[in-house]
């Protein structure tokens, strides 16, 4: 059959303004951007949906997170969904934190590295 779906990764970085955190959770972060692991694609060959291919895909980004938060720093996961997957990664705790762009393409979406271990149940 080939490749039944993919996921690239890429770093980048989100200002905490951007996250819809409480105002005062704001104030004791820094105003530079903070390191975040960038779903920049994922994907799954129409003839391999409904098998928990993207789920595992998810996962396994998810747990690159946790490496790059070892690592290098990591706050969390983004991804820029395209409104037809919005509800997958809100199943799985993102949140959208900015509106779709002008277009209405995309929504950016984040889920926070500490929610990332929890469900994964790493320290």
């Amino acid at each position: 059959m080939g490749i039944g779906g993919y996921v690239t990764l890429a770093a980048a970085g989100v200002r905490a303004d951007e996250l819809g955190l409480d105002a005062r959770v704001i104030a004791d972060l820094p105003r530079y951007p903070l390191p975040a692991l960038l779903i920049a694609r994922l994907a799954v060959d129409e003839r391999c949906r409904r098998l928990g291919l993207g789920r595992g895909l998810l996962l396994f980004a998810l747990d690159e997170a946790l490496v790059a938060r070892d690592r290098v720093g990591c706050v969390g996961a983004l991804v820029d969904a395209k409104p037809a997957v919005i509800g997958f990664y809100e199943r799985y705790g993102f949140v959208q934190v900015l509106p779709s762009v002008a277009d209405g393409k995309v929504g950016r979406m984040f889920l926070g590295i500490a929610t990332i271990a929890d469900a994964l149940r790493r320290p």
